[in-house]
């Protein structure tokens, strides 16, 4: 969701005059909290998670499913209930998608364990019981078909001056100005609007190639499953955000939930290249490709792994030097002012300069979170997975990412390679075929890297976690978490499909289909009644 301050954002003409200043107020804001709360610690025992949901208006009388918009109202309703103690409910970025979260981290594993799912399904029903009766709540991770008012480029200017879109309209961001300057300032840096090639699957009726989303809407619309987890102090931090980075490409395959987008089956099952296209702001004069905001880090983090860093780190060169002058380490100072490289688009007139508020604009698939008080505590954030139809899956993929951290931890595994073999893992991660026949770079029990099927690797990790579970917490019945486990093995070897795999097979069935890839209207509204019903059953 990002800070949602509330004040007068400047324009991108307004930053851009005074773009270094800004940048030294952020710098200095990070050197101030690293210098003062280097040295916290905590239990390092603590995890949560973020899940976003998307709001349906169902019609039964002309079978149609349209996003809800109305958030606004929505979150009064939820805030004003004082009867429901156990999720804080946000915003996001569109106004029919709504952010829960538990009120209170989960304390340790066992806490997790024993009660992730249930909070998940509590979640669900406190949202379900605000809606109105003709809304729903499936758990999503793209709309099928966001596109609400088609018009020409002309009237797209006139119509909608936030995106200039001429698929969708401006109403359909949250209108808290966060959401409305981060759109227009990431149009006006790149002096043009964002473009979003969509590759659609070629089947036998197929009669075009590519479509191409020009809106943020359509990146920062699509629902996805974060985890955060805490560290017992900074040195453990930096080990903890560099075990998740192979882990990143891994479980967006395994939690691929994204084959639809603008009415298409489209190639690829992620939703991870449309995200990164959305907020792209540097603009295409010299470039092959836009750098985009959205995207896999550019480098380890702890000492030991900094040999891994085998590519071109963009850094701020200047406040590089500055963090060195200041006695930040240089494996540190190398992160942070690659972050500060982007420039800052959502500047509030009487902003405190918080380095928290500039990374937030900074979606890379781990964050690195530094504490802000004495209280606080060091927390790496894990951000590529892909929400799942049920709460069953969610935790599953929730327990495992959390499984395989702590036992690296405990065992002190380090699972790191060349960064850019990872990088290439992400192009691996959202390809077409069978999750089972994909292959990815991965380093094996013996050190070596090699292309690796997923099987595999997901194998060596669950006996690493049992391995885990058996000697650091004898008395827990494994019985408890061999569901979850055994989904995430079955995904990889082939026996379960994936979410993707099973909506392109859902649309694919359907009667209303034609073999020209287009998932129409009458398509989209028994998928999200379907996608509904099982979420509320909790299977298939």
């Amino acid at each position: 969701m990002g800070v949602l301050t509330i004040g007068k954002p400047l324009t991108w003409n307004d930053i851009q005059g005074n773009l270094k200043w800004h940048k030294q107020q952020y710098l200095h804001s990070f050197i101030n909290n690293y210098l003062s709360y280097q040295s916290n610690t905590s239990s390092g025992e603590h995890f949560g998670d973020e899940l976003e949901y998307n709001i349906f208006t169902i019609n039964t009388s002309n079978n149609r499913a349209k996003i809800s918009s109305n958030m606004m109202g929505l979150l009064d309703k939820i805030n004003s209930d004082v009867e429901l103690p156990r999720t804080d409910w946000h915003p996001e970025y569109g106004d029919w998608m709504i952010e829960g979260v538990p009120k209170f981290p989960f304390e340790h594993l066992l806490d997790g364990i024993y009660h992730l799912e249930g909070n998940l399904s509590n979640r669900r029903r406190e949202l379900l019981s605000h809606l109105d009766l003709n809304e729903i709540c499936p758990t999503l991770s793209i709309v099928p078909n966001l596109c609400n008012n088609i018009v020409n480029e002309t009237t797209a200017i006139s119509k909608n001056p936030i995106t200039n879109s001429k698929y969708v309209t401006d109403s359909i961001i949250y209108p808290h100005v966060r959401f409305h300057t981060l759109t227009k300032n990431i149009r006006e840096k790149r002096g043009n609007k964002v473009d979003i090639p969509i590759y659609i699957e070629q089947d036998a009726n197929t009669k075009r190639k590519i479509i191409n989303g020009d809106a943020m809407g359509f990146g920062m619309g699509c629902c996805c499953l974060q985890v955060t987890l805490e560290a017992s102090n900074l040195n453990e931090s930096l080990l903890l955000f560099d075990i998740l980075q192979p882990l990143s490409p891994i479980m967006l395959a395994i939690s691929a939930a994204s084959p639809i987008a603008m009415g298409y089956l489209k190639n690829g099952n992620t939703r991870w290249d449309i995200v990164a296209d959305s907020v792209a702001d540097h603009g295409v004069l010299g470039r092959q490709k836009p750098v985009s905001r959205y995207d896999m880090c550019h480098c380890y983090l702890h000492p030991d792994n900094l040999k891994y860093n085998n590519k071109a780190i963009p850094i701020e060169k200047q406040m590089y030097a500055t963090l060195l002058e200041n006695k930040v380490p240089s494996n540190i100072a190398t992160y942070i002012s690659q972050i500060l490289n982007f420039d800052p688009v959502l500047i509030f007139s009487n902003d405190t300069h918080e380095f928290k508020s500039h990374q937030s604009t900074v979606w890379q698939n781990v964050r690195w979170k530094i504490p802000t008080n004495r209280e606080d505590s060091w927390r790496v954030e894990f951000r590529t997975m892909e929400i799942q139809l049920t709460d069953f899956e969610n935790t599953a993929m929730i327990l495992f990412t959390v499984l395989y951290a702590r036992a690296c931890q405990a065992y002190q595994i380090n699972p790191c390679f060349d960064i850019t073999k990872n990088n290439i893992n992400m192009r691996f991660a959202n390809r077409c075929e069978n999750l089972s026949a994909t292959m990815f770079w991965w380093k094996d029990q013996n050190g070596d890297v090699k292309l690796t099927e997923i099987e595999t690797i997901i194998t060596e990790i669950l006996d690493l976690i049992y391995r885990y579970l058996h000697e650091f917490y004898p008395s827990l019945n494994t019985i408890l978490v061999d569901p979850y486990l055994n989904l995430v093995f079955a995904r990889a070897c082939g026996k379960v499909p994936t979410c993707a795999e099973w909506i392109r097979n859902y649309v694919k069935h359907h009667q209303e289909y034609r073999g020209d890839s287009v998932v129409n209207k009458r398509i989209i509204y028994d998928l999200v009644n379907t996608c509904h019903t099982i979420g509320m059953k909790n299977s298939y």
